[in-house]
């Protein structure tokens, strides 16, 4: 599964598409359309994530991850979280935009 969220972050123009998102759902449906489906929950924890691995740096803690997840799948969620971490170089540079991103919802 790792494999496959990596694949799909790493499509040229993905992460851009989700961040041009204006609901959840939107977000759901763009990785859905790759084959992985995610609850609304999912899609908040990532942000969740997202926002917490800006201010802790680029990686979180498997504590911090789960923290994020907390009842929803915590494997896919923290995939999704180190994928664009760790693999859409791009990302560093702009945390403050994936930040306001997700304080959207």
């Amino acid at each position: 599964m790792k494999e496959k969220i990596n694949e799909i972050l790493a499509k040229e123009g993905f992460v851009e598409k989700m961040l041009a998102c204006e609901e959840p759902e939107q977000v759901q449906a763009l990785f859905a359309a790759e084959g992985i489906e995610l609850t609304i929950d999912e899609v908040k924890a990532i942000g969740r994530g997202l926002e917490l691995a800006s201010t802790e740096g680029d990686e979180l803690s498997e504590d911090a991850l789960d923290a994020v997840a907390g009842g929803v799948s915590s494997d896919t969620v923290n995939a999704i979280i180190d994928g664009i971490s760790t693999a859409a170089k791009w990302v560093s540079n702009n945390w403050r935009r994936i930040k306001d991103f997700f304080r959207r919802w």
